[in-house]
């Protein structure tokens, strides 16, 4: 994936640092859903590739970095092996966000729930403001 092939996710440049900001425009509370749980599993693994940035601040919207998954896509998990791929993808999210080799400070403002927790506290460095959940 490139950074251009990301729905949910956008991409800035603040001198050497990437700022990577999870935006569902029709959901502001960021909630995953395949879309976006596909999407963070290939950031982790362009972040790796990544050569121009020294450090990626990874941050959600004012309302939430993300409220975790989206009930409208839980009834997916029932169709026959999908619960295990999507299984496979988040532990590919895990295992890539441990190997970026840039350091990766999570700025988190409203509800961080489910996955959304899950990366704020991998992240190297997790600021939280005085909204955050």
């Amino acid at each position: 994936m490139e950074e251009k092939d990301f729905e949910y996710l956008r991409f800035d440049r603040d001198d050497d640092v990437l700022v990577v900001t999870v935006d569902k425009p029709e959901d502001d509370l960021n909630k995953v859903d395949a879309q976006m749980h596909h999407e963070l599993a290939g950031l982790f693994k362009l972040l790796r590739e990544e050569r121009e940035a020294r450090a990626v601040l990874l941050a959600g919207t004012e309302k939430a970095f993300t409220a975790g998954g989206d009930f409208g896509w839980f009834p997916e998990f029932a169709k026959p092996g999908y619960a295990a791929k999507i299984r496979l993808d988040g532990k590919s999210i895990v295992w890539n966000m441990l190997d970026v080799h840039l350091p990766v400070v999570c700025a988190v403002t409203g509800h961080a729930m489910g996955l959304g927790a899950s990366i704020a506290l991998l992240a190297d460095i997790t600021v939280m403001s005085e909204t955050a959940r």
